[in-house]
């Protein structure tokens, strides 16, 4: 298959996002039954919540969880995945910080931080036990995904056309990422979480403002683990990236908030259904789209 360098680099640099096992979703909080380790300190500094964490573990990444606390002691629900921390040239920092500066003011939070570390019998999970903050007074506000004049709902959907391996998504007014619906002025890179039933993998959703579609050409965007095999999809969100800096020796990626998604696909009377996956198989050619920026 002919693919781009500004397509592989995407790829390859969300690679470590994965999560094995029983086919764990890139967003879904981890096993109860993992051990659990001291929980972080958080703090709150202009604006943000900074979690700060001692650790003996040799662990590969960093994955930072978070559940919003109602005020009037209902349900929290589940925690989400917001972030990731990969130490440079895989050495592993004892002593690190995570700040959380996609948050709304005032509110309450839980955490918990999560580890994917070796052992003799391949990759295993360890995670500590959650801490609880509330947030400073002024903040950005939460990382959403929004159409148009509204908050993107859950669940959309994707349809399918097994004629060019593409999905296509068809928002009112299209799709942009923010902390409020004027935007942040940054443009967040749209991404779709995709299963292979062992990893998860966030490849770039192209997204056409003159026509209001959203498009995945999966030929273009899947690894070779990911073809051959039926392919599932969870969620969208939006990524920013961090590089290591001399004094903070992390790659950190940073998710907004997941919006659930589905895929259908036409049947021979016109009418849509739901599908569990897809597969593209390998031999397939590169489409025309091959230049898909994050």
């Amino acid at each position: 298959m002919k693919h781009s360098a500004i397509i592989w680099q995407t790829v390859l640099i969300v690679i470590y996002i994965l999560f094995t096992g029983s086919c764990q979703g890139l967003f879904e909080a981890s096993d109860d039954s993992e051990p659990l380790l001291t929980k972080p300190v958080a703090t709150s500094s202009d604006g943000s919540i900074i979690l700060s964490c001692n650790t003996d573990e040799n662990y590969r990444w960093i994955n930072i969880f978070r559940r919003k606390v109602p005020a009037d002691g209902s349900d929290a629900g589940e925690f989400i995945n917001i972030g990731q921390m990969i130490p440079k040239s895989g050495m592993p920092q004892n002593s690190y910080h995570f700040s959380d500066t996609y948050i709304a003011a005032g509110k309450n939070y839980e955490y918990y931080v999560r580890y994917a570390v070796s052992s003799d019998s391949g990759r295993m999970y360890k995670r500590t036990e959650a801490v609880s903050i509330t947030a400073p007074a002024s903040t950005a506000g939460e990382l959403r995904l929004y159409s148009g004049s509204s908050e993107l709902a859950d669940t959309q959907v994707f349809v399918f056309n097994p004629e060019n391996y593409t999905l296509t998504l068809e928002p009112a007014a299209g799709i942009f990422a923010g902390t409020s619906l004027s935007g942040t002025g940054t443009e967040f890179p749209v991404q779709l979480a995709v299963s292979n039933g062992k990893e998860v993998l966030l490849v770039p959703v192209a997204t056409d403002k003159s026509s209001s579609t959203c498009t995945v050409d999966l030929r273009n965007v899947l690894t070779a683990d990911y073809l051959d095999v039926p392919v599932s999809v969870s969620v969208l969100t939006a990524q920013i990236k961090s590089e290591p800096e001399d004094n903070y020796p992390f790659t950190v990626y940073r998710w907004a908030l997941p919006v659930k998604v589905k895929i259908q696909k036409a049947q021979e009377d016109g009418s849509l259904s739901d599908i569990d996956s897809v597969t593209v198989p390998s031999s397939v050619a590169s489409g025309s789209d091959a230049d898909y920026n994050p």
